[in-house]
């Protein structure tokens, strides 16, 4: 579509927030839902979702469970103030980092059309720690949107492959090598012209999406809902299509950065800095509750600026500790940053673990 100057430039007014870490527990994005009546912009966080509900306000964003949000649009120097209002939006730095750098590829001609609505795929960026997916749909129908917009929500199921066919991310099917998860967002802030934007951002805590030359895109089913319990529309789609990748996510923007394991308690194995994020990978052999452990952790770059963790994985290990892979949105390769420290406050409450890392140079 050719509207996003116009859909850009609406945004700025708009007064969008959104939960401030995708690592809030699954409960508390949903009482935020329910109950900010300020916000046209809904972020559901999937992070922490791995359990069954039998509550039937909650089953329309089973589906979203293991969607992502994406900011992913167009860049050109006319509209970039308004793209990056948009991006900010957010609340994701690394998106915002990568679609400043043009680093996201604009797509057209993928519309499916019903008698209810129209829908296209718009934009989507990819790299080795996540892909993003920006959807626009026009309603036609009058009579699908609720006088309250806030209970008014929308779950699609969608399917990703590569160019042979090989399953990247596939709806409520966990793809083991990849463990991709994420949350998604409906922007409602347009929908006086009937227009929504469905946004999806799937992310690899271990930086594991392949590159790929073509990526499948196929959602089979969309449900529009009112959270309490009524669906107004469930409709199964053939929506599909192959998109070409630019050769920007092919081109390995990643910075690979080299660090001492002098630290008797921090064991590191990878530090990745990609076009959208940081990630590490590393045991901290001191035990203690996990999540608490991913929350301690924080990245401080030469310039002093701090960084917190923006998604993350774990494993116990056997005799105390826990295997860490941890994504940092607000640094990226595009940053260039030379050396940083890992700094992770120690359990005992009194002493700071501490990894310094450095550029590696090019062979």
């Amino acid at each position: 579509m050719d509207n996003l100057e116009k859909d850009l430039l609406n945004l700025k007014n708009e007064d969008i927030t959104i939960p401030p870490s995708v690592l809030n527990k699954i409960d508390t994005a949903f009482d935020t839902i329910r109950n900010d009546n300020s916000n046209d912009l809904k972020c559901v966080n999937l992070k922490s979702y791995n359990k069954k509900t039998k509550s039937k306000k909650r089953k329309y964003y089973l589906t979203a469970a293991s969607l992502a949000l994406a900011t992913t649009i167009g860049l050109s120097s006319p509209v970039r103030a308004a793209i990056e209002q948009f991006v900010f939006s957010f609340k994701n730095p690394g998106i915002e980092s990568a679609v400043k750098n043009d680093y996201v590829q604009k797509i057209s001609d993928t519309e499916v059309s019903s008698d209810k609505f129209n829908m296209n795929l718009n934009n989507i960026l990819v790299d080795s720690g996540h892909i993003a997916l920006d959807f626009e749909i026009k309603i036609k129908d009058n009579s699908m949107i609720p006088e309250d917009l806030n209970q008014f929500g929308v779950t699609m199921d969608v399917d990703l492959y590569n160019e042979n066919g090989e399953i990247i991310y596939k709806t409520n099917t966990p793809v083991s090598n990849l463990a991709l998860s994420g949350y998604s967002i409906l922007d409602k802030s347009n929908i006086e012209n009937n227009i929504l934007n469905f946004k999806i951002l799937l992310t690899s805590d271990s930086a594991k999406i392949p590159t790929m030359d073509t990526l499948k895109i196929n959602v089979e089913k969309i449900v529009f809902a009112h959270l309490v319990d009524t669906v107004i529309l469930s409709q199964d789609l053939n929506f599909e299509t192959s998109i070409k990748l630019d050769d920007k996510f092919k081109e390995g923007k990643n910075i690979n950065y080299s660090f001492n394991n002098d630290n008797p308690n921090i064991k590191v194995y990878k530090a990745t800095s990609l076009p959208t994020s940081m990630n590490l990978e590393f045991d901290y052999l001191v035990a203690g509750d996990e999540a608490k452990i991913v929350h301690r952790a924080t990245l401080v770059d030469e310039n002093n600026k701090r960084y917190i963790s923006s998604s993350a994985s774990t494993e116990t290990l056997p005799g105390g500790g826990a295997t860490l892979k941890i994504v940092f949105d607000g640094i990226t390769s595009f940053d260039n940053a030379n050396k940083f420290t890992l700094e992770i406050e120690n359990p005992n409450g009194s002493t700071v673990d501490k990894v310094e890392f450095n550029r590696m140079t090019l062979p």
